[in-house]
């Protein structure tokens, strides 16, 4: 009779529970990708053209003409049509804010300003915005949380910092105002304001008064020439 040859085993089926888990795997890979291209589609199509910005810039220059003419309803026009052409520039925010406030609406201006917060690449002057409202508003503990805000987004805005210190001023911190007042010279008029105040603060009445002097002279030789 003929040997019987010995079947060799095939390969052994891997378990069910590994399949899954290898399907899974794969199907969250999909899943991140999927998110990520439509994360990136989203963001570009949010972005705007050369052409806006430069169309938006344009309606903000012609809207701060229009405002320094007195004719509210076209500058607010103007800037609404910037803030269409390009949501992230914050300008067209505090633009049309300014105009509420002049107008006696301080609630239509803050909710402008904190859709503005949202939507500008550079929150900075809308924070400072939203902190001079409120301290208008003698709500110094709220405008002092965005004069921060301010200053912390963007360092450069010095404007924002001698606002913190006048802030901390209302709210009697005078040491915390005057740690704010290292405002470098290159700064101009914030660099100027910020000595008055320190003089002030010092109680140094008469240096201050001489730096105005100082100032006042320097404006009018200006001025004359």
């Amino acid at each position: 009779s003929m040997p019987v040859r010995a079947m060799s085993p095939g390969p052994s089926p891997k378990p069910a529970s590994s399949t899954r888990k290898r399907l899974a795997v794969i199907a969250g890979v999909i899943l991140v990708i999927t998110v990520a291209a439509v994360g990136i589609w989203y963001y570009t199509q949010r972005l705007p053209s050369e052409a806006d910005v430069v169309a938006a810039q344009e309606l903000i220059s012609f809207g701060r003409e229009k405002e320094d003419d007195l004719r509210f309803a076209e500058a607010v026009t103007a800037y609404t049509q910037a803030q269409k052409r390009d949501p992230g520039n914050a300008d067209s925010y505090t633009g049309i804010a300014a105009i509420y406030i002049l107008k006696g609406r301080p609630n239509d201006a803050r909710n402008v300003l904190l859709s503005g917060i949202e939507q500008a690449r550079q929150a900075s002057p809308v924070y400072l915005a939203l902190g001079e409202l409120y301290l208008e508003e003698g709500e110094v503990d709220q405008a002092l949380v965005y004069f921060k805000k301010a200053v912390s987004s963007d360092r450069s805005n010095h404007e924002a910092q001698y606002r913190l210190a006048e802030g901390y001023v209302e709210a009697g911190a005078f040491d915390d105002a005057r740690d704010e007042l290292d405002i470098p010279e290159d700064a101009g008029e914030w660099h100027v304001r910020a000595i008055l105040l320190d003089a002030i603060l010092e109680e140094e009445i008469d240096g201050a008064a001489s730096i105005l002097d100082s100032l006042d002279d320097e404006l009018l030789g200006e001025d004359e020439n």
